[in-house]
């Protein structure tokens, strides 16, 4: 919290150079022109522990479409079945790229991915090779027995451990990394407690607002953050893991 407050007071004065360095003046329509284009509607989103409740309630005020601004970020808020489905199904190719944010950026590998990717040829031939060759019928009937045996494990373990208790969140996440590694290379994954644990923290990382994505013109956010540094971190540990697994 202490950084963000630094962070936007830097931007402040920053905004407040724009207008002329030396004057004594106050706030000036120029300085609150600029104020809504840096901050949009941060303010109010701010002192909500839930976002995306608070977001709920202003769409019952502005309606199931609502346009807001993220800093200096526009976003569509979408909070109907049937907008969903405008957005989702029928407009889903005008909706289909995903903002590339620094963690993608530096993660994974600069958003060349299929999960994060943007949409086009390289992202349908990506998508093409795991249709037909990861994730057809026939494929993924060929690993039943894999998953059985793993699920069942999973069951097993539950059972010997009823009476304490356990972090769910987590075997999940080893159930499904298990499940992926022997279908993908023929065995476990080794540095699964290293790998889970850096997904966790990318997770976190990325569950909230950074400051470094909501201000891209200011460059310095995201070594001031600390954010670059640690995806930076995260990156060279994933590329650590997945070189011993090829």
């Amino acid at each position: 919290m202490e950084t963000c407050v630094y962070c936007l007071q830097i931007i402040r004065i920053r905004v407040k150079n724009i207008q002329g360095y030396g004057r004594n003046t106050t706030t000036t329509p120029l300085l609150q022109d600029l104020g809504s284009y840096l901050f949009g509607n941060l303010h109010q989103l701010a002192g909500s522990a839930l976002p995306h409740n608070r977001l709920r309630d202003l769409t019952r005020i502005y309606g199931p479409v609502m346009g807001i601004q993220l800093g200096q970020v526009p976003a569509l808020v979408i909070s109907s079945p049937e907008a969903a489905k405008e957005v989702m199904k029928i407009q889903d190719v005008q909706f289909a790229n995903r903002p590339l944010v620094l963690a993608t950026k530096m993660v994974a590998y600069n958003g060349n991915d299929i999960l994060v990717g943007v949409y086009g040829d390289q992202w349908r031939q990506l998508r093409k090779i795991c249709t037909l060759e990861l994730l057809s019928a026939k494929r993924v009937q060929s690993f039943k027995a894999v998953r059985e045996e793993e699920v069942l494990n999973f069951v097993g373990f539950l059972h010997s451990k009823a009476e304490t208790p356990v972090n769910l969140t987590h075997l999940l996440f080893a159930l499904s990394n298990t499940v992926i590694a022997r279908t993908s290379i023929g065995k476990k994954c080794k540095s699964q407690d290293a790998l889970l644990r850096i997904m966790d923290d990318l997770i976190e990382a990325s569950a909230g607002f950074s400051l470094a994505d909501m201000f891209p013109s200011f460059k310095f956010l995201k070594y001031i953050t600390g954010d670059k540094s640690r995806f930076e971190i995260w990156h060279r540990e994933l590329d650590q893991i997945l070189l011993k697994k090829l």
